[in-house]
């Protein structure tokens, strides 16, 4: 069941659907991805994102449009642990991490047929920890523990 799921959060990784049209060049799409995220010294582990992106396109280039997005995401990340008595946890265990985040990015997109196009962007994010767990660990979140914000 596992492998099915990673394969269709795969197969969506990089789709966006539009949703409405509110202004001249802009776009409100609902957008899904995959994330592979890691823990200094410690294995990766696969997550998924989904949520709403507000696009602003802000010139064109090229073929190509240069746009600027916002956006409000649920991101599921985290690591695996291989430990030997870290604290109260013993043997291998996985530490997930759910994430309301805030990207704010600049892109560039290229058609490449009539209804595809290669798109990328980047930009900096605000990030809010709703939730995590960690076998043999009540609060992840503490003094002592993790930070909610990023």
């Amino acid at each position: 069941m596992n492998k099915l799921f990673l394969s269709i959060i795969f197969a969506l990784s990089s789709v966006s659907l539009q949703a409405q049209n509110f202004f001249d060049n802009s776009s409100l799409d609902l957008t899904t991805g995959l994330n592979f995220s890691t823990v200094t010294d410690l294995s990766g582990h696969f997550g998924y994102n989904v949520g709403v992106r507000f696009n602003k396109s802000i010139k064109d280039f090229a073929k190509g449009n240069l746009y600027g997005n916002i956006g409000m995401l649920y991101s599921k990340k985290g690591a695996n642990l291989d430990n030997d008595g870290i604290g109260l946890i013993t043997g291998a265990s996985n530490l997930t991490i759910n994430y309301l985040e805030f990207p704010i990015h600049v892109g560039g997109s290229y058609p490449i047929g009539k209804k595809v196009s290669l798109f990328a962007d980047a930009g900096p994010y605000i990030a809010y920890a709703t939730s995590g767990d960690l076998r043999g660990v009540e609060n992840i979140f503490s003094d002592n523990g993790l930070k909610k914000s990023i």
